[in-house]
Formats: structure tokens, sequence, C-alpha cells
């Protein structure tokens, strides 16, 4: 298994593990305010990710799936939306919960990516 793959099952091994103790610490509103924000937070990544891979595509890919990528990046503002509109509804609680869960996947992501540029300027480390 490449590094930067394990890497990755690390981080997202955290967010869950993260997720886990959370709902088993707090009341249900924060807990589905953290889920509402590293969930919102991982379809983001992955919708920029399919417009990345999508950019990089030599000779173009289909444009069934240029259609769906740009629509799934596009429709990730009004879902946010949604779920700031819904995670404020559930209370202050919830909404710091929200912005903690959006927080910790970004964090993850750049932790990610800071270890895999590592890798490749002094070699795998682990």
């Amino acid at each position: 298994m490449r590094p930067a793959l394990r890497t990755l099952g690390l981080c997202g091994a955290a967010v869950v593990v993260a997720s886990l103790v959370l709902a088993a610490l707090s009341r249900g509103d924060q807990a589905l305010g953290f889920a509402l924000g590293a969930g919102l937070a991982m379809f983001s990544i992955g919708s920029f990710a399919a417009l990345a891979w999508l950019v990089g595509q030599k000779g173009g890919a289909s444009s069934g799936f240029a259609g769906f990528a740009t629509v799934v990046f596009l429709i990730k503002l009004p879902l946010y939306w949604v779920a700031i509109t819904f995670a404020i509804r559930l209370g202050d609680s919830a909404m710091a919960c929200f912005l903690a869960g959006l927080g910790l996947v970004y964090s993850v992501l750049v932790l990610l990516a800071l270890l895999d540029s590592r890798m490749h300027r002094e070699g795998p480390f682990y």
C-alpha cells in the first residue's frame, strides 16, 4: 500500500474516532451538527477532486461526467446554506460542533498534504 493512501486511511480513521467520541459524550444535536460539518466538508473536497481530475484528463473526459462533476461542485453552496440554517435552528452548541467538524476535516486534509509533500521531498518516513 502506498504511504499516501495509508496516511489518508489513518486520517479518515481519526475523523471517525472523533465523531464516535463526540457522539458518546454529547447530546444528539451536537453530534448531528458535527456530522453535518464533517460530511459536507468531505463532500466539498470530493467535488473539488472530481473537477481537478476532470481538468487533468488528456483528451477530455466524457461530457456526462463533466456535467455531473460540475453540477455536484455547484450544488455544494446551497447544501452548505441549508446545513448551516439547520444547525443554527438546532442551537448554538450544534453550530459550534458543525464548525468543529468542518475544521477537523480541512485540518486533516492539510495534514495529509504536508505529509505527502514531505514524503516526496525526503522519502518515506514511516
